[in-house]
């Protein structure tokens, strides 16, 4: 499982999934899904509205680098999927997948996204 070998962690190591819907002018454009370490699970608690980065690095003094894995793939939607893109089951939707480490090479997250492929064009700013 990628999760146990990114954080290095035990057969009954834990992670922490923080899943939520992003939106451009009210249109949901992207699922995205952070794995990150069981140490982090207060960020929970913080305000997720806004940049998970500015999070990590303001209150836990982590500085993510654009280093490491990634995968991008097109798959089609599948009900969930649909309904919280608001497309139709089938639809093709962009997924990607990417590990992300800080600057002294320690695993922070992994991140899922799941994107609307129905945009001319995705950008996306991991700092």
């Amino acid at each position: 499982d990628l999760d146990k070998e990114f954080f290095n962690l035990a057969e009954d190591g834990k992670v922490m999934v923080l899943r939520r819907v992003r939106y451009a002018d009210g249109v949901p454009l992207i699922i995205e899904e952070n794995h990150l370490p069981a140490k982090l699970e207060e960020i929970k608690n913080e305000d997720l509205t806004g940049s998970l980065y500015e999070i990590l690095m303001s209150k836990y003094n982590l500085l993510p680098v654009n280093k490491g894995r990634r995968s991008v793939r097109i798959i089609f939607a599948d009900k969930d999927t649909a309904e919280l893109l608001d497309l139709s089951q089938g639809t093709p939707v962009i997924e990607s997948e990417m590990c992300v480490f800080d600057v002294s090479g320690e695993p922070i997250h992994i991140v899922k996204d799941i994107v609307r492929g129905d945009n001319d064009r995705f950008l996306k700013w991991y700092v």
